[in-house]
C-alpha cells in the first residue's frame, strides 16, 4: 500500500513536536533529581541561617539565658507545635568540635520523627555546648512536590508557548510555499496560470517561483504552437480533400468504372469522409481550447438528448437495440453552447451504440440539490480495467475498427470541461458501461 505523502509544513511540525516532547520526556526523569537537590540545598541553607541567628542570641544573652547551671539536667530546647522544627543547647562533655548536617531521628512528645539537623559545636568558657537546630523531612518533603508540581508545570507552559511560537514561525515562512503551490493547484490549463510575484525573502522559494514561471511559459508556448499546428494542418487538409472528392464524383458520374473499380471508388469516398470527420473534430477541439466558442445559451439538455436520439435512430433500429428512457428530471436547463452539447450527447451515444452489437442502451436523468445527474448505460463489450484511465486520450483506440480515429470520446470530455460538467466513466468487461455526466444547476 502506498503511504500517503506528508506536507513539509506537516513535518516540521512534527519534528518540532516530537523534539519537544523528547524534552518533557527528559524533564519528568530529571527534575525530581534537581528539585531533590535544590530543596536539600536550600533546607541546609536555611539551617545555617538559623545557627547563625541563634549564634548572636547566645553572643548578646549569654549562655545562661538558656541553660541554667544550676538545673539538674543542663539544656535547653525549643520546637513548635507541628514538630516541623526544633531547636536545642546543651552540654557537649566531648573535646571534639562538632560541624555537620545529616539525616536523623528525635523523639518529640514520645514520638519518632525523622528530621534533617544541623549540629554545630561552640566553646564558652571553657566548656563545649552543642546546638542542634533540625527540620522535619515531612515538612522538606512537601516543599519538594511543591517545587516540583511548579517546575513541571511551568516547563509544560513554556513548552506550549514554544510551540505555538515556532508553529507561528513555521507559518509565516512557508506562507510564500503555500501560496505557489496554491497557484498550482488552481491552474487546470497553462493560460490560467498567474504569472503574479510572491512577496518573500527567501531566496530558495524566489528561485523556486521563477522556475516555475519560466516552465509554465515554455509549456505554454508549446502548447499554443501545437494548437496552431492543428488548427493549420486541419484548414490546409480540407483543400485537397475536396479536390480529391470532387474528383472522385466525376469519375462516378461518367460511369465507365468496372463494378469492381466502382467499389474501390466508393471505399475512397468513405475514407475521404471518415477523414473530413477526423479533421472538422480536430478543428472543434482547436476552437474550445481557444475558447473561441461563447457560453451564453440557456441549452435545454434533455431536449438536446432526445434529438441527437432521433437523429441515431436509424442506426438503433438498424442493430436490433433496445432504447430506454427514464427523465425523471423531464428539464435541464444549463448555460452554455447548444452545438458543443449537442456534440458532446452524440459522441457518448454513438460510442455507445458502436460496442453495443445486442442488449439495449439506457439513458436516464435525476438530480441533487447542486446539480443534475445524466447516465447513459449500454450492455456492450466493457471496457478493460487497465483501459479506463485512458479513455479520453486522443487517438487512444482500444477496439480495432475501421470507422474510428479515437477521437470522438476525447472530444466529449473536452466539451464537458469546458462547460463546467463532471464525467465519470464505469464498465464491466462482457456487462457494458455507464457514463455518468454531473452537471451543475444555473
Amino acid at each position: 500500500m502506498k503511504k500517503r505523502p506528508i506536507k513539509l509544513k506537516s513535518q516540521l511540525v512534527l519534528v518540532n513536536a516530537l523534539s519537544k516532547a523528547l524534552i518533557i520526556l527528559l524533564l519528568v526523569f530529571s527534575i525530581p533529581r534537581v528539585v531533590d537537590r535544590i530543596t536539600l540545598k536550600g533546607t541546609d541553607e536555611d539551617l545555617v541561617k538559623k545557627l547563625d541567628q541563634v549564634l548572636v542570641l547566645v553572643d548578646s544573652l549569654g549562655i545562661g539565658s538558656f541553660i541554667n547551671a544550676d538545673a539538674d539536667f543542663q539544656a535547653f530546647g525549643s520546637y513548635n507545635i507541628l514538630k516541623e522544627e526544633y531547636i536545642s543547647i546543651e552540654n557537649l562533655n566531648q573535646d571534639t568540635l562538632i560541624n555537620q548536617i545529616a539525616y536523623s531521628q528525635r523523639i518529640i512528645e514520645e514520638v519518632m520523627v525523622d528530621y534533617r539537623v544541623l549540629s554545630y559545636s561552640i566553646q564558652i568558657e571553657e566548656q563545649n555546648y552543642l546546638i542542634e537546630i533540625g527540620r522535619s523531612i515531612e515538612t522538606i518533603v512537601v516543599i519538594k512536590k511543591q517545587m516540583q508540581r511548579f517546575a513541571i508545570l511551568f516547563m509544560l507552559i513554556l513548552l506550549t508557548i514554544t510551540i505555538l511560537i515556532e508553529f507561528s514561525i513555521i507559518q509565516y515562512f512557508l506562507r510564500p510555499f503555500d501560496i505557489i503551490i496554491d497557484k498550482l493547484r488552481k491552474t487546470k490549463h497553462p493560460s490560467d496560470f498567474l504569472y503574479q510575484v510572491t512577496k518573500t525573502n527567501t531566496y530558495d522559494f524566489i528561485y523556486l517561483e521563477e522556475t516555475i514561471h519560466n516552465l509554465m511559459r515554455k509549456i505554454e508556448e508549446t502548447f499554443n504552437n501545437e494548437r496552431e499546428y492543428i488548427s493549420n494542418v486541419s484548414h490546409e487538409l480540407f483543400t485537397p480533400i475536396s479536390i480529391i472528392k470532387s474528383k472522385l464524383d466525376n469519375i462516378i458520374m461518367e460511369g465507365n468504372l468496372s463494378e469492381e473499380d466502382m467499389l474501390k471508388v466508393y471505399e475512397s469516398k468513405q475514407t475521404l469522409g471518415r477523414l473530413t470527420k477526423m479533421i472538422r473534430t480536430l478543428l472543434m477541439l482547436s476552437r474550445i481550447e481557444n475558447e473561441e466558442y461563447l457560453l451564453k445559451e440557456q441549452v435545454e439538455v434533455v431536449g438536446v438528448l432526445k434529438n441527437v436520439v432521433r437523429e441515431l435512430e436509424d442506426l438503433i433500429t438498424a442493430k436490433g437495440l433496445q432504447l430506454e428512457e427514464d427523465f425523471r428530471v423531464p428539464e435541464m436547463t444549463i448555460t452554455g453552447n447548444a452545438e458543443l452539447i449537442f456534440n458532446m450527447f452524440y459522441n457518448l451515444v454513438n460510442n455507445a451504440l458502436k460496442y453495443t452489437e445486442t442488449g439495449r442502451i439506457r439513458i436516464e436523468s435525476s438530480q441533487t440539490e447542486t446539480s443534475y445527474m445524466l447516465r447513459i448505460v449500454d450492455s456492450g463489450q466493457g471496457i478493460e480495467p487497465e483501459n479506463l484511465p485512458y479513455i479520453f486520450t486522443r487517438f487512444r483506440k482500444f477496439k480495432a475498427g475501421k470507422d474510428s480515429f479515437g477521437l470522438g470520446l476525447a472530444l466529449a470530455k473536452k466539451i464537458c470541461d469546458y462547460h463546467g460538467i463532471e464525467v465519470q466513466v464505469s464498465s464491466v468487461l462482457g456487462q457494458g458501461t455507464t457514463f455518468e455526466l454531473r452537471i451543475p444547476k444555473v
